[in-house]
């Protein structure tokens, strides 16, 4: 999709029976600005860049089967602000990093199998309005 649809900006496939693991050329396309894969049977740890797309807005995963921990936020300063995990099979803990999502308002990452603590980073996250860690 990334090499044929290069300046693709918006991309809805929430809602089908898509299986397996998304490409990871998914979350570094270059214009891409709103990415729905929710409601879907997707299956695989994801990869740590899933947030560096450089203008990737909005990210909706939730109600798949992701596994493993939720990826680390690096590189330069992300466009977030949706981040939808919820309803997965994520273990361990919240990542400190998540707190450099400067302009993230929504961070739902309910029904996972999450431990821990929240981080104390989460507190500098000032234009979140909405959170569901239930």
């Amino acid at each position: 999709i990334a090499s044929r649809l290069p300046m693709l900006r918006d991309l809805r496939m929430n809602h089908n029976q898509l299986t397996g693991c998304p490409p990871t050329e998914l979350f570094q396309m270059v214009h891409l600005k709103t990415l729905y894969l929710d409601n879907n049977k997707l299956e695989c740890s994801l990869p740590p860049d899933i947030y560096s797309g450089p203008v990737l807005e909005n990210l909706e995963l939730f109600n798949n089967r992701f596994y493993g921990s939720l990826p680390e936020v690096s590189g330069p300063p992300s466009e977030l602000q949706v981040l939808n995990l919820g309803s997965n099979r994520f273990a361990g803990s919240i990542p400190a990093s998540f707190g450099s999502l400067a302009k993230l308002y929504k961070l739902d990452v309910s029904e996972n199998i999450l431990s821990g603590v929240l981080p104390h980073q989460l507190a500098s996250m000032t234009k979140l309005e909405k959170n569901v860690f239930e």
